[in-house]
């Protein structure tokens, strides 16, 4: 008796696009950039008041500083290959989008009512935006 393959089984084994596996450093660092809103989000949120904005600068300052080392890691990142570009996107675009699109929704809620007059919140909340915007 003999044994064939499907003609259909062939042509996907050989036209299969090979997965880039990210390498561990990378991964991690995208990991770290992807979580950082769960832990900025509600320090942002306690801003309701002048008061509030207040005792929430100091905790938004140690965010930055969360913040400022994950991006000086990302800026480090030289380059990737396509292959490997496109399986980061895959694994960490959506959660991206998702959990800095709420950061930038309390960003534009704090801008609009100028922080609530708090000048330690403002200063930590410029720097914020800097580094957003770099």
């Amino acid at each position: 008796m003999k044994h064939s393959i499907p003609t259909a089984i062939i042509v996907a084994m050989t036209t299969c696009v090979v997965q880039a596996a990210i390498p561990a450093d990378i991964d991690r660092v995208f990991r770290t950039y992807t979580a950082i809103p769960d832990t900025l989000v509600p320090v942002l949120e306690k801003a309701t008041s002048r008061e509030s904005a207040d005792s929430a600068a100091p905790e938004l300052r140690v965010e930055l500083i969360t913040l400022y080392k994950n991006r000086s890691e990302l800026e480090n990142i030289q380059s990737l290959s396509p292959a490997v570009k496109a399986e980061v996107l895959k694994k960490y675009e959506m959660d991206m989008r998702r959990s800095w699109g709420k950061v930038y929704e309390q960003i534009f809620r704090l801008q609009k009512v100028q922080c609530y007059g708090s000048v330690n919140f403002y200063r930590e909340f410029q720097t914020l935006c800097m580094m957003l915007n770099k």
